[in-house]
């Protein structure tokens, strides 16, 4: 009778991880999803991601992952191991920005992306002259 219960629990413990496991995945490609439809939004609030656009991302997301999962499996300690992943991860890119984005929404991004390297680049050599001016009183 232990033995039956162990084993019950087991399988319910397993079950469970791996739903747990599936739905970090999910969390985790909403929250990609997220950030590029707020790339998008900080630029032409107008042009957001439809839910069908979300969903294809979606699953394009998913298949990369599997994608690269298969590939580690199946290059374990080769070289070209993360060119193959690169490869994976630049095709799937292509994919999104080339076939599901609307001209709209890459220019709204893309003139995002490039106010926010702006901002980086002025805080980084702020963050220089900081640096500079306490090496002097030091």
């Amino acid at each position: 009778m232990k033995k039956t219960v162990l084993i019950i629990t087991m399988i319910f413990g397993f079950v469970f991880s791996g739903n747990a496991q599936s739905e970090k995945v999910k969390q985790k490609i909403n929250k990609r999803i997220e950030k590029i439809n707020k790339q998008i939004i900080a630029s032409n609030p107008d042009a957001a991601l439809t839910t069908d656009q979300r969903e294809k991302i979606f699953d394009l997301l998913l298949t990369m992952r599997k994608n690269i999962k298969k590939i580690k499996k199946e290059h374990k300690g080769e070289d070209n191991q993360e060119k193959l992943i690169k490869a994976e991860r630049k095709r799937i890119n292509k994919i999104i920005y080339n076939e599901i984005l609307t001209k709209e929404q890459k220019d709204a991004r893309k003139a995002t992306r490039l106010k926010n390297k702006k901002t980086r680049k002025i805080k980084k050599i702020r963050t220089r002259k900081i640096n500079q001016n306490k090496n002097k009183k030091l």
